[in-house]
């Protein structure tokens, strides 16, 4: 936070959250973090603030943008998304076998949403979160508007600061992303890779395959 602090003063500045990870924090630990995080920069920068991340980040950097949205902060002045996961129901994620060159499975996006939401059968992790009270899991599903964010309104979406989304063309999340983009009424700058699998623009710094 200090570095961030210091940063503010210069053209541009980057700000990486260390927001706790699943399964010892569930949904919506890490909203939270990221949510009061971004409070801190609206009240130490007065530039622009671009909020991004890739896979659960890019989720997460979506989920924090509509928070912001339903407190009545100002709104982020941009998104980055690198093959964001905007929808963690199972119905959402297509075979492995039609994306065999992508690394991520079906049955591990399913293993990460349930550690998520704290659905695992076995508890591996603390009961209470950060306020030391127990979370109802009940509570939340994964059909939660702010768990899978393509599943919130199409008027809190299009609210949204436009996104730049990178997606590779073979990866599983593909098919998700895409009708993302459209339910934001291509809003988004949709930047595809067509030999690309999960967070390729990530793992490979050059890319020659074209957009």
């Amino acid at each position: 936070m200090n570095l961030a602090q210091n940063r503010c003063s210069a053209p541009f500045g980057i700000l990486t959250v260390e927001y706790a990870l699943s399964p010892e924090a569930r949904f919506p630990t890490a909203l939270n973090q990221a949510l009061e995080v971004y409070k801190w920069c609206l009240f130490h920068c007065s530039r622009a603030i671009f909020l991004g991340g890739d896979s659960a980040g890019g989720n997460l950097a979506i989920s924090c943008s509509l928070k912001a949205l339903e407190e009545s902060l100002r709104k982020p002045d941009g998104l980055v998304l690198i093959s964001p996961w905007t929808d963690l129901t199972p119905e959402a994620v297509p075979d492995s076998e039609k994306y065999t060159r992508d690394y991520v499975l079906k049955s591990t996006i399913r293993l990460f949403a349930d550690a998520y939401l704290g659905h695992l059968e076995k508890k591996m992790y603390d009961e209470k979160n950060d306020e030391g009270t127990y979370l109802d899991v009940k509570k939340y599903n994964a059909t939660h508007p702010l768990v899978s964010v393509s599943r919130a309104s199409t008027e809190s979406l299009q609210a949204l600061p436009a996104p730049l989304i990178i997606v590779g063309q073979g990866e599983v999340l593909y098919p998700q992303i895409v009708a993302f983009h459209k339910k934001i009424k291509g809003r988004s700058r949709l930047m595809v890779l067509k030999n690309g699998i999960h967070i390729s623009a990530v793992c490979y710094p050059v890319l020659d395959d074209g957009t």
